[in-house]
């Protein structure tokens, strides 16, 4: 069996000697697996060593039926989970996070984690854990734009990667708004005029309703909170750097009459559910997220050294199919 585990800060190795288990849950053969920026976290943080990380999965049973992971394992029983926030759980084991993931050519992970994937090309698995948080992204979203008194609200996206796709892809559908869509590179925001969401390289000062921040870009958060009008709201979701803090002073919070909301995973069973359909439905412009592919064998210089092709998911071809 083969995986490729952290050694430590900044070191993985790929090992063609490892079987790596997760106490007595059954296995199942991974296929395929995306590369994400909690991964690239990861992999230059401490307390991973010994640890397989990849938790974006697609994996296959002895009868070739393919299947998207759920790697939140809670418990079912603590009062986050009672409240349906799972991704809070006092007790959750996160696949490639806390425990082994699928950076290898097996996982062992209970059934109930195993979703049915009804997708013409199954490598798009790999995209349910990510649009499953964008969804629960949507939902705490709908809290803030129901105090905006107005029909169409002004809603900014800041980062065309593959979150502020998602988020622009459901908001385009879902709700009934004025789209702005900002980002660096005029390329990676392409896709978006033909679903007539405007792109700007520089957002209108104190202009929008919501701004969601997809980034995580050093300065993207100050760039949010000066788009934001009075008594709007701004969401935090691309991951901010470890120790960095709101560019923004408690008084100015309190005068300007502004709503500061984050959004961090959310893959419980009813979300994950609903993005297998939402995929189903949208498969075209999904595959088009799908960017560079490489072998495990190549993942540690991958995963360390190399970013992502523009607005796409790298990911890893784990078993040959």
């Amino acid at each position: 069996m083969s995986a490729v585990v952290s050694l430590g800060v900044g070191k993985l190795r790929y090992l063609d000697r490892l079987e790596p288990k997760n106490g007595d849950w059954p296995r199942w053969q991974v296929c395929y697996c995306g590369i994400c920026k909690t991964d690239r976290l990861l992999a230059w943080s401490t307390g991973t060593e010994g640890l397989v990380l990849g938790h974006e999965v697609v994996c296959r049973d002895g009868r070739g039926h393919y299947y998207a992971l759920n790697n939140e394992i809670n418990c079912g029983n603590c009062d986050y989970c009672r409240e349906n926030l799972t991704s809070h759980c006092r007790h959750l084991y996160e696949l490639g996070v806390t425990h082994h993931g699928g950076f290898a050519n097996w996982l062992s992970a209970p059934p109930h984690s195993l979703y049915l994937l009804p997708l013409r090309d199954a490598r798009l698995g790999m995209l349910v854990e990510p649009l499953a948080c964008a969804i629960h992204g949507v939902e705490r979203l709908c809290i803030a734009l129901a105090l905006q008194q107005v029909a169409e609200p002004r809603i900014l996206i800041i980062g065309s990667g593959v979150a502020g796709k998602m988020l622009a892809h459901l908001l385009y559908h879902r709700v009934t708004a004025r789209l702005t869509l900002c980002d660096i590179d005029a390329e990676a925001m392409a896709w978006a005029r033909n679903m007539s969401i405007k792109c700007r390289s520089i957002p209108f000062h104190e202009h929008y309703h919501v701004v969601i921040e997809c980034s995580g870009g050093q300065g993207a958060l100050a760039l949010a909170l000066s788009a934001v009008r009075r008594a709007g709201a701004v969401m935090i979701y691309g991951i901010p750097d470890s120790g960095e803090a709101l560019p923004i002073s408690m008084r100015d919070i309190f005068n300007r009459e502004l709503t500061l909301l984050a959004s961090m995973a959310g893959c419980t069973q009813e979300t994950f559910s609903e993005a297998i359909r939402y995929l189903e439905q949208h498969q075209a412009f999904f595959a088009t997220l799908l960017g560079r592919q490489v072998s495990l064998q190549q993942l540690p210089g991958e995963l360390l050294h190399n970013a992502p092709q523009a607005g796409t998911r790298s990911w890893v071809t784990v078993t040959p199919q």
